[in-house]
């Protein structure tokens, strides 16, 4: 299943994508997230996203992320910022 969110993910939209990930994790073995037309990306954000790689991981799901080609987008600077950059995918 891939899940495509756009535009501001962040700690005031965070209810909506914590719903649609909770039920394609739940419905589906491999679940790929696109980022790619990501505008803003926040810690809150990136918090969800970890808790719902480490249930996939957990589960033994298949979790991967899409993002945008270019190397300084919002997912990867905010990843950078935290430190935890082997979250994005090469």
């Amino acid at each position: 299943m891939i899940i495509i969110l756009k535009e501001q993910l962040t700690i005031q939209q965070i209810s909506a994508p914590k719903g649609e990930l909770a039920m394609a994790l739940d419905k589906s073995r491999k679940l790929t997230v696109d980022l790619s037309e990501a505008d803003e990306v926040d810690t809150a954000f990136l918090q969800l996203l970890c808790a719902v790689r480490n249930a996939a991981v957990r589960d033994n799901k298949e979790f991967t992320l899409r993002l945008a080609a270019d190397s300084d987008n919002s997912f990867r600077n905010v990843c950078r910022d935290v430190g935890v950059e082997r979250l994005c995918p090469e």
